[in-house]
């Protein structure tokens, strides 16, 4: 009698396991319910006719711009129902992808597009963009790999900042520009609205959503006259117009403008 209580307790968790793993072996993962979207970016420059000089005692006849730096962190799209999903971004344009850390967007200012991810999405209507302008910490780059904390060295250089401009600036009718470096300490979120909305769904399962930098009012004031991005005196004026240089669309051909449809 024991050894068939025994026997019968053996089969019933053998049973048990039995089932247990066929349910976590076949269950199928759904893989029809998300699609893929890349995000690109790409710069528009600053106008170079239509401003006017500036009227401080060194006046400013033209700026150029020879190398834009952005820390970015935590983009995310969101759906209508205020559901969040967040945007992985290429690490040095290996497959390697992270999500939330901040990363450096060295701008192409030739107006070519880059490529900076593919993510998996749901399917949903996304009708919002939330990305952070970072004033990154050396906490933060300390976790990262070597390649990658070389990129973050100036913008931990003497003090922590967000953005970093080179360029030239030509003052005074001079024919010898004069080079300069605008470092920007700007740590804010900023919601974007997209319009038209993204869909993502059975009948479209890909989409590219494009980050166009623009540098047309950066170094500009109210009455359009160039400021000059070495006075002091013009830094908070800069620094509130660098909070509205970039807008995010859907670019399915990925031609840098935005689809109408």
């Amino acid at each position: 009698m024991k050894s068939t209580f025994y026997w019968r307790i053996g089969l019933l968790f053998f049973t048990v396991f039995y089932l247990i793993g066929c349910s976590n072996s076949t269950d199928p993962v759904d893989t029809a319910t998300s699609g893929n979207v890349t995000m690109s970016a790409i710069y528009t420059p600053q106008p170079v006719s239509g401003l006017n000089k500036s009227t401080s005692v060194n006046a400013v006849d033209s700026i150029k711009l020879t190398r834009v730096r952005v820390v970015l962190r935590n983009i995310k799209l969101k759906a209508e129902d205020n559901e969040e999903v967040e945007m992985e971004h290429e690490e040095n344009g290996n497959n390697s992808t992270k999500k939330l850390a901040p990363f450096v967007l060295d701008l192409n200012l030739t107006g070519a597009m880059q490529q900076l991810s593919i993510s998996n999405v749901p399917f949903g209507t996304y009708n919002r963009f939330k990305f952070q302008i970072h004033k990154v910490s050396q906490g933060e780059v300390d976790t990262l790999s070597a390649s990658e904390k070389a990129m973050f060295t100036d913008f931990l250089n003497g003090d922590r900042y967000s953005i970093i401009i080179d360029g030239n600036i030509y003052k005074d009718g001079q024919a010898t520009a004069a080079a300069f470096t605008y470092k920007s300490k700007i740590n804010v979120e900023i919601e974007k609205t997209l319009s038209p909305q993204l869909v993502i769904n059975q009948s479209q399962t890909t989409l590219n959503l494009t980050l166009q930098v623009s540098s047309a009012g950066w170094f500009v004031d109210k009455s359009n006259s160039l400021l000059d991005p070495t006075d002091p005196n013009n830094f908070s004026v800069i620094e509130n117009n660098m909070q509205s240089f970039l807008k995010a669309f859907k670019d399915n051909n990925r031609d840098g403008k935005e689809d109408n449809d």
